[in-house]
């Protein structure tokens, strides 16, 4: 359990991110 909440986690973390360098891209 501990280990799937750990790889959700970083899933989020990494749309997070994608997310933020796309938001970053229109805005230049």
């Amino acid at each position: 359990m501990a280990a799937c909440r750990g790889f959700l986690l970083r899933r989020i973390n990494d749309s997070c991110l994608t997310f933020r360098r796309h938001k970053f891209k229109k805005k230049w």
